[in-house]
């Protein structure tokens, strides 16, 4: 992104392209039936312009023109401003956008944007509009600025950025805009006026053209509502038990406690499943992800063949109370609500935050757009509560009473810490990618475990050395195994030490 403007009252100019589809709505077919977009056609275009004013400046009134005058708004294509210029190609999109759409006066058949969408401007709203995607207000002029942040949508039409993208640069979206701003602090300063003045020819009226410019590369357009659209429920795809115990046999697996499809993909608040357990292995959890065989298993229709389940992040929190603390001051009172709490998804009037969100009152996605991935964070009030790894509290402080957060996984790695008891693992992982694993190599890994594996140092690790743990370590894992069918693609499992360093 380059911008230009001729006063330092505007800083931190940016763009971005953004491509909205059509979203596949059709839920009638199956988990069989799932089918990857094959055509981008009629997508809705606009660019998005953001930028700060210093903290002195403020809109002027829409006697005025408004911080952006719609007539001085204008977008072209092409790959030299000075020659998109001469040739009359710096369409004025927001002064046809409103004569389409603002009443009663509005001619939906007017001529809009840089691909002409006349009588098409209802459809347009319509895919911008749309849930899946950030909701964004074309050619909206701020009123006020509480954060002194503008963001501004241009609209440009349908298709604009398709078979565009070069990389040699020669294809760029231009913008030209007026800024029409008012200084607040310079009638005071200078003239002992408290008013600052909105007339066109006042003084302390500031205004600029921006100019800016933005390259259509690969991957450098925002699109929305794209992908492909499961048939059904996420939950029907995939879902996770908690095995709570140890066994050493299939049939003592059986006996142990198994709360079964415990996965939530609406976020609703679940009841509390209370298990009495007097031991660290009477406590010993194992998360199971069960991936739906009909929906993972290459065939017709279906290009799900070289897709693995990831368990990207895990937090447990540990809560211990001494009976003194009431049911409304308690540690778990206070995580119980920030879990009722109602999600975020952080949208505004400037469009969706595509940062992150927050699940509940607890717990938020941080999303890096950069890298593609997306990462479970507590919230800061969740923090409060609970912090990672504090201090062992004194026995003599009462109540005694803690909250401790836990990362268990983080990024798909197991993090340790220094001198710390392990806190999760996967058994019986592939040796090699999961992408590529089966259950036949499974099977291999299973008959192959020995006393010496991974799976037995967790387990003396967390429960003790002892020729009881390391024979118990494999016949648990193979016990897990069959029951689940593990293959180390979409089925696997992990285990949890349900106790803390303390």
């Amino acid at each position: 992104t380059h911008g230009v403007n001729d006063y330092t009252f505007l800083e931190y100019v940016n763009m971005r392209l953004v491509s909205i589809l059509d979203e596949d709505t059709d839920f009638s077919g199956n988990n069989a039936e799932r089918t990857e977009r094959s055509s981008r056609a009629g997508n809705a275009a606009y660019v998005q312009v953001t930028f700060t004013l210093g903290e002195q400046y403020q809109p002027n009134d829409a006697a005025s023109g408004g911080l952006i005058p719609t007539d001085s708004v204008r977008a072209g294509l092409g790959t030299f401003f000075a020659d998109v210029e001469a040739d009359g190609d710096m369409e004025h999109v927001c002064s046809s956008y409103a004569a389409a759409t603002t009443p009663p006066t509005a001619d939906p058949t007017s001529a809009v944007g840089l691909s002409d969408f006349s009588g098409e401007v209802q459809e347009f709203n319509r895919l911008v509009g749309q849930d899946c995607g950030p909701a964004s207000v074309m050619c909206k002029n701020p009123s006020s600025l509480p954060d002194q942040f503008v963001s501004y949508n241009i609209p440009l039409g349908f298709e604009v950025f398709d078979g565009q993208a070069s990389s040699s640069l020669s294809a760029n979206i231009f913008v030209s805009l007026v800024v029409n701003a008012v200084d607040t602090v310079a009638p005071t300063a200078n003239m002992g006026n408290p008013t600052a003045p909105n007339a066109g020819g006042d003084p302390f009226q500031m205004k600029t053209t921006l100019t800016a410019s933005i390259p259509i590369v690969a991957g450098g357009v925002n699109i929305f509502c794209d992908g492909f659209t499961a048939k059904t429920d996420l939950a029907d795809v995939a879902n996770v038990d908690i095995v709570v115990g140890s066994a050493s046999s299939s049939d003592e697996l059986t006996r142990l406690r198994i709360l079964e499809d415990v996965a939530s993909t609406d976020l609703s608040p679940k009841t509390a499943s209370v298990i009495d357990t007097d031991s660290i292995e009477s406590a010993l959890m194992t998360l199971v992800l069960k991936g739906n065989h009909s929906y993972f298993a290459a065939g017709p229709g279906r290009n799900t063949g070289d897709y693995a389940m990831e368990l990207d992040d895990l937090i447990t929190l540990h809560l211990m109370e001494d009976g003194q603390a009431t049911a409304t001051n308690s540690k778990e009172a206070e995580v119980v609500r920030l879990l009722g709490l109602t999600g975020d998804d952080n949208s505004d009037s400037n469009g969706l935050d595509t940062d992150g969100y927050k699940l509940n009152g607890a717990f938020k996605f941080t999303i890096d757009r950069d890298e593609g991935t997306a990462s479970l964070e507590p919230t800061a009030e969740l923090l409060l509560a609970c912090p990672f790894n504090p201090p062992r509290p004194e026995p003599n402080n009462s109540p005694l009473e803690s909250c401790i957060l836990r990362r268990d996984v983080r990024g798909r790695i197991f993090p340790a810490r220094l001198g710390a008891v392990p806190t999760a693992m996967e058994i019986l992982a592939a040796p090699g990618s999961a992408r590529d694993s089966t259950e036949e190599i499974i099977d291999g890994v299973a008959e192959n475990l020995i006393e010496t594996s991974e799976e037995s140092a967790f387990l003396t690790t967390i429960l003790g050395e002892s020729d009881y743990t390391k024979e118990l370590a494999p016949a648990f894992a193979r016990a897990i195994h069959a029951r689940y069918q593990l293959n180390g693609r979409y089925r696997r499992a992990y285990w949890i030490n349900p106790g803390y360093e303390w």
